[in-house]
């Protein structure tokens, strides 16, 4: 159940009218292989840069010179429903369950941690040229 909503994610950013979606990942993650077989990391690789080419999707990569902000990092969406600033959720994923937060103010601590984050992250086209590098080099 959990991955078939993990998944429905998914496909909202394919639909006609996707929402702004605006991903930031670790360069080290971009050098992970999975199961040892280099062929699924440039694929995944390959699949991330034609996403970030979307519109609607702003990819943002925070790189390893800025690895002190790693810890801040953790699997978690900020989702804002119905008109913008009506209703902020942060929805984090853990191993086997995601959690909602609703609370305004833990909201809002999160909201804080993103922009720091994102502050530091390479600007959009620096991430996919990045992206663009290491897929080469895959």
């Amino acid at each position: 159940m959990l991955v078939n909503f993990r998944q429905s994610r998914q496909h909202v950013l394919s639909r006609p009218d996707p929402p702004r979606y605006v991903p930031i990942i670790a360069e080290s993650v971009l050098y992970n292989r999975v199961g040892g077989d280099p062929a699924i990391l440039r694929a995944q690789i390959r699949r991330l840069a034609q996403a970030a080419r979307l519109d609607h999707i702003h990819l943002r990569v925070l790189p390893r010179t800025a690895s002190e902000y790693l810890a801040l990092i953790t699997p978690c969406l900020l989702i804002s429903l119905r008109p913008p600033g009506r209703l902020t959720v942060s929805v984090s994923d853990q191993l086997t369950k995601s959690i909602f937060v609703e609370d305004e103010n833990e909201v809002a601590s999160h909201e804080e941690i993103f922009k720091l984050l994102l502050s530091v992250t390479l600007s959009r086209t620096a991430s996919l040229e990045l992206i663009d590098e290491i897929a080469s080099q895959s």
